[in-house]
């Protein structure tokens, strides 16, 4: 969850290489690993452990109401509000008044946000696009689980092709309206919802679960492999960006694929010789980061540059480093707080977590 604050660590670095390079690597190259793995995690677990069957399915979509559908709501719902409330105070000003009918309203539990730079629309929450496609991945998984079952690791191979080549590429190359409408169909569904990003990474972790396949224990050397390739790739991919070379989309796909196997394994071996342990009181933290760190980083980040002397070349660093340590200190302050005096409130905000 830290390498996802980094992402959003949208700073604007100053022109030494080693300030630029170190933003590309911190939050263009080695976070962007952390979401696929994400919903690769999150496919591996829906199907483990039980035997997929109809009442199965009903039984799972339920926890995930709990786990997943009723934070949405809830913290959309209070984003919205506290939005509302900051405009017509006065508080908050805008060129434009925000006019709150229900177009406006529902579009913001969906899709009224477009990201920055992006074609993918999402919640007024912008980080919540990952749970809604994960939500929208979970409710069509019968139709993995029959893709899995009827074409084994071809169905995961497919959609990794998909994926990795970008099959919206070839639409120039489609003269024929039919095709044209069959790719502009398919394209608004995965920014609003549907991403093909989801569906094969979630279908890649299924795949594993389904099959019995083991991915933390490879041989020794496939992991000392991981351990080579990514760092290679990631350091090529920010020295590129910093001499300022044309975005290679296959590189930084190249550079995610390397770089799951390389979090598992050295995730494996940490908790192996017991450098790090797992915090039963992180995780509930984690999604209060996962939640506010973007309006927490917008907020605190504005008031700096606001600063003479925070705003200077030598100061980069520090803001970047440092930032998303206090965003994390700030969430495990508030969910000490909340579980204290309000726990029923705290444990349906995270989730049940």
């Amino acid at each position: 969850m830290v390498g996802v604050v980094f992402i959003h660590t949208a700073f604007s670095p100053s022109t030494d290489f080693f300030s630029q390079y170190l933003y590309n690597l911190g939050s263009r190259i080695l976070p962007h690993v952390c979401v696929p793995l994400f919903f690769g995690i999150s496919g591996f677990f829906f199907f483990y452990g039980s035997r997929f069957s109809i009442d199965t399915y009903i039984n799972k979509l339920k926890r995930r109401a709990r786990t997943l559908l009723l934070p949405y709501v809830l913290w959309i719902s209070a984003w919205l509000a506290f939005y509302y409330a900051l405009q017509y105070s006065g508080l908050l000003r805008l060129e434009k008044r925000v006019e709150y009918d229900w177009n406006h309203i529902l579009s913001a539990y969906w899709d009224g946000t477009q990201a920055p730079g992006e074609d993918l629309l999402c919640p007024i929450l912008g980080q919540f696009w990952f749970l809604r496609d994960l939500m929208c991945v979970i409710v069509l998984s019968p139709l993995i689980f029959f893709g899995i079952k009827k074409l084994g690791i071809l169905f995961p191979m497919l959609l990794a092709s998909a994926w990795f080549f970008d099959w919206q590429q070839l639409r120039p190359l489609v003269e024929n309206g039919q095709y044209l409408r069959f790719f502009t169909f398919f394209s608004d569904i995965g920014n609003r919802g549907l991403s093909l990003y989801a569906v094969f990474f979630f279908s890649l972790g299924a795949w594993f679960s389904l099959k019995k396949q083991r991915f933390i224990d490879p041989p020794e050397w496939a992991r000392k492999f991981s351990f080579f390739l990514f760092p290679a790739l990631a350091i090529l991919e920010a020295f590129l960006a910093v001499q300022k070379y044309a975005y290679n989309p296959i590189l930084h796909r190249a550079t995610i694929l390397a770089g799951i196997p390389f979090a598992i394994n050295l995730s494996t071996i940490l908790v192996e010789k017991e450098i790090a342990r797992p915090k039963k009181f992180l995780v509930p933290v984690g999604f209060y980061l996962y939640a506010l760190h973007t309006p927490w980083l917008a907020l605190v980040y504005k008031r700096l540059t606001t600063v003479t002397i925070l705003n200077s070349e030598g100061a980069f660093i520090v803001n970047y480093l440092l930032l998303p340590v206090f965003a994390i200190l700030f969430c495990c302050a508030l969910h000490a707080i909340l579980n204290r005096f309000t726990p029923r409130l705290d444990n349906m905000l995270t989730g049940g977590r």
